[in-house]
C-alpha cells in the first residue's frame, strides 16, 4: 500500500459525525433545485472506475460515462466543457457539456487541478507525491487548450495541489500532506516563478474570488487548517480564517467559492460546512452535520441557493455509490440523488434557462 493510499483509508475512517445515517434513494430522486450538476466520482484508486456523472433536477435523472480507467481527482467547467483530471491514467479528459460525450483527451502527468489563463491556454498541476522533491519536483503544465500538447513545464516543488488565476497570476498550492507551508507564483506572461510565499500552513487548494483575491484552504495532515486570504495583484496576505478540521474523504474538494454570493463554502472532517463571507472574511454559519456518511465534495449554487454535499458510504467509500443531498440556506435537506459512481469527490453546479 503507497502512502497516498494509507492517508486516503485514515482519513476516510476519521470521517465519522454524531447523526443518523441518511440512505441514498434506490432510484434517481428529484426534483432537487433548479441547477444542473456535474459530479466528479473518483473511484477506487485500484480499481481505475472513476466517472462523470451529470444530475439534471428537470428529470430527476444522473446520466454517468462509463469508468474512465483512472481516479478522478477533479473537474472544470469551462466554456461548455467539462474538463476532468484522471489523475492515475496521466491524462485530462474533456467533455461535452450538454451530452457528456468526450471530445477530446490529452495527456499530462499525475494532474490534479486545472486552471485556465486565456483564451488558448490552461495551467494543469502534477502531483508525483514524492514527498521531500528529491526524485520527481512536482509541476505546472502549461498547455495548450486546442491540441492538448503541452507546451512548457514550471518546477514547482513541494506536493503541488490546487492553482487559481487571478489577472496575470497563478497561485500554486504546495502544501498537499502537509509537504510544504508555500504558495508558489508564476507569471502568466512568461511561465515563470516570481514568488514563494510562506503562508504558515499547509495549502491544498488555492480559489480566486470576484474581487481578485485569492482563498488558500490549509487542509493539513494534522492541523492547525484555516483560510488564508491574499491580494491577488500583490499576493499580500489580507486576513486569515480559523476553520477547525478541514477533510474530505479521498482528500477531493474540501471547499467551494461562490463568487456571485460572495462566500465561500468549507468542509469539516466532522461532517459540517462553514460558511465564510468572503467581503468580512468571517464565519456566518455552520451547517450540519449532514448525517454519518462522509462527505466527498461540497458546492453552492449562488442563482438557486442551494447546497450540494457529496457522501461516499461510510464503510465503504470507495466501493459502493456515492450519493448528493440538496440543501436549502439554513441546511435543510431538500432532496438528493445518486452521484453516479464511487466516491464523490467533485461537484460543480450550473443554472438551467
Amino acid at each position: 500500500m503507497t502512502r497516498l493510499q494509507l492517508l486516503t483509508l485514515l482519513l476516510a475512517s476519521a470521517l465519522v459525525a454524531g447523526c443518523d445515517t441518511a440512505e441514498p434513494c434506490d432510484a434517481d430522486c428529484g426534483p432537487a433545485g433548479e441547477a444542473e450538476v456535474f459530479v466528479a466520482n473518483q473511484g477506487n484508486f485500484t480499481a481505475g472506475n472513476g466517472t462523470l456523472a451529470r444530475f439534471d433536477p428537470r428529470d430527476g435523472v444522473v446520466d454517468s460515462t462509463a469508468a474512465l480507467g483512472g481516479l478522478l481527482q477533479s473537474a472544470t467547467l469551462h466554456d461548455g466543457r467539462v474538463y476532468v483530471a484522471v489523475n492515475t491514467a496521466n491524462r485530462v479528459d474533456v467533455f461535452d457539456a450538454a451530452t457528456l460525450v468526450r471530445v477530446q483527451q490529452f495527456t499530462v502527468p499525475s494532474p490534479r487541478y486545472i486552471a485556465f489563463t486565456g483564451v488558448d491556454r490552461m495551467y494543469v498541476t502534477s502531483q508525483f507525491y514524492d514527498f521531500g522533491g528529491s526524485v520527481r519536483p512536482d509541476i505546472v503544465n502549461v498547455v495548450d487548450r486546442a491540441t492538448g500538447a503541452v507546451l512548457d513545464t514550471v518546477q514547482v516543488g513541494g506536493n503541488a495541489d490546487g492553482i487559481a488565476v487571478v489577472g496575470l497570476r497563478a497561485y500554486v498550492a504546495t502544501g498537499a500532506f502537509s509537504e510544504t507551508q508555500n504558495v508558489v507564483v508564476l507569471d502568466t506572461a512568461t511561465d515563470d516563478v516570481i514568488a514563494t510565499i510562506d503562508v504558515g500552513c499547509a495549502p491544498r487548494l488555492a480559489l480566486p474570488d470576484a474581487d481578485g483575491d485569492v482563498f488558500v484552504i490549509c487542509a493539513s495532515v494534522a492541523g492547525p487548517d484555516e483560510v488564508v486570504v491574499l491580494d491577488g495583484a500583490s499576493g499580500a496576505e489580507e486576513g486569515r480564517i480559523p476553520t477547525g478540521a478541514i477533510g474530505t474523504v479521498g482528500f477531493a474538494q474540501d471547499a467551494h467559492l461562490a463568487p456571485p454570493a460572495n462566500e465561500l463554502y468549507v468542509a469539516q472532517t466532522d461532517g459540517r460546512v462553514l460558511r465564510i463571507d468572503t467581503r468580512t472574511n468571517a464565519v456566518t454559519a455552520t451547517l450540519g452535520p449532514f448525517g454519518a456518511d462522509p462527505v466527498g465534495a461540497v458546492a453552492y449554487d449562488a442563482d438557486t441557493e442551494r447546497l450540494y454535499v457529496a457522501h461516499a458510504p461510510a464503510g465503504s467509500e470507495f466501493t459502493a455509490g456515492g450519493y448528493v443531498t440538496v440543501h436549502d440556506r439554513a441546511g435543510t435537506e431538500v432532496g438528493r440523488f445518486r452521484s453516479g459512481g464511487v466516491a464523490p469527490s467533485h461537484l460543480i453546479t450550473r443554472t438551467l434557462p
